[in-house]
């Protein structure tokens, strides 16, 4: 057999070659999972967003992406691909905002279309779920947080890393807004979270001392993308769960004493 199939996130089937040599990421989210699946080096070219998590260095644009030599693109909702893409490239369109379920289809794609042999990331998942809800499961009220993507760039609710910070104990400070967003020094300073996790680096706080997280050292560093380490094969969403869960029930604990 020459060819995989793979189902996309509206259930279609797509058809690709067995042997995956070339994938285009137009997603963060899709380069990550395939560096997750330790496929990073099968990445040929990504757009302006995706070089936060990616050290590709062919970084090109909707134009170019009809004349891109690929197995299997991957591309944002926020693109309009009529009219750039006529089919001849297998392309997956992934949503912008993703629940942690999207996350799960999107593993399942890439894992079936590298023909992953690993033990799928799925199953890791959710072992990882499954210990963090249960054991904040009593909590009589949630933590506030705030997710911090790199130069204060967060998400709203109904995004995976808002699900996340709920099955660790948590809730997100802006859980009100939607999708993607920047927010000011004021804004954070007004939301004042109890924690602050990040994945960029803690030196950015340092000028925020008038708050109690900053002052008390709560706040962390969850995934470092390192761009650098084309090759870094973590499953991200656990690393993620794993490492909130941790530090929330550290403090827990330190408090309870």
């Amino acid at each position: 057999n020459t060819t995989n199939t793979v189902t996309d996130f509206n259930g279609d089937k797509i058809t690709l070659p067995k042997d995956i040599s070339s994938i285009v990421c137009f997603s963060p989210e899709a380069a990550l999972v395939v560096r997750s699946a330790g496929a990073a080096k099968l990445i040929t070219a990504i757009d302006e967003e995706t070089t936060n998590v990616s050290s590709v260095k062919n970084v090109i644009t909707i134009d170019d992406l009809a004349a891109a030599e690929a197995d299997i693109i991957f591309i944002n909702d926020t693109y309009d691909v009529e009219g750039v893409l006529d089919g001849s490239t297998p392309y997956v369109v992934v949503p912008s905002t993703m629940t942690i379920h999207d996350v799960e289809t999107l593993v399942t794609i890439v894992e079936t279309a590298i023909s992953s042999e690993r033990d799928s990331m799925n199953t890791q998942i959710e072992q990882q779920i499954s210990i963090a809800s249960g054991g904040t499961s009593e909590f009589p009220t949630k933590y506030r947080a705030f997710i911090d993507l790199g130069d204060f760039n967060t998400v709203g609710g109904g995004n995976y890393l808002s699900e996340i910070l709920n099955i660790c104990g948590c809730e997100n400070v802006f859980a009100d807004k939607e999708g993607k967003f920047q927010i000011t020094e004021d804004q954070l300073k007004e939301a004042n979270p109890d924690f602050i996790f990040t994945m960029s680096t803690k030196a950015v706080y340092r000028n925020l001392r008038d708050l109690d997280c900053v002052k008390e050292d709560r706040v962390f560093t969850i995934f470092q993308n390192e761009p650098y380490k084309l090759n870094y094969a973590s499953n991200f969403i656990e690393e993620v769960i794993s490492t909130i869960y941790g530090k929330v029930m550290e403090y827990r604990a330190g408090t309870q004493s």
